[in-house]
């Protein structure tokens, strides 16, 4: 039987990014370029768990401590963008708006560094 108690979570995050969009309106529809771009994005997070199913058979109890740091950097795509009327149901009319990547680029860099991995075990 197992009883674990743990918490934990993003202790802090920033992310800087740029997106940007050009385009021209008809009279029926619209169309134009867009880019999205991750500069740079960094989060922090941390878990505390405490293991108490050994109380009773071992007399302990173990404790772990997880933190680590996740950064990606230079992420981004170019598209195509449309606007367009759609009729649905009943005859009502609503934009629609469909997009159509030009470039598509994975992260420069996708890392995950472990800060800290412990696990402290108390008997009494």
């Amino acid at each position: 039987q197992s009883l674990v108690i743990s918490a934990g979570g993003d202790i802090l995050g920033s992310s800087l990014s740029v997106y940007a969009t050009a385009g021209v309106d008809l009279v029926v529809a619209s169309g134009g370029v867009g880019a999205e771009f991750l500069v740079l994005e960094d989060l922090l997070t941390m878990t505390a768990s405490m293991d108490l199913s050994q109380v009773a058979s071992s007399n302990q109890i173990s404790f772990n401590v997880y933190s680590d740091n996740q950064i990606t950097a230079i992420e981004g795509r170019f598209y195509l963008w449309a606007t367009y009327p759609k009729v649905k149901c009943c005859f009502k009319v609503v934009d629609k708006t469909v997009e159509y990547d030009i470039y598509n680029t994975d992260a420069a860099l996708d890392k995950t560094e472990i800060l800290l991995d412990e696990i402290y075990v108390f008997s009494f």
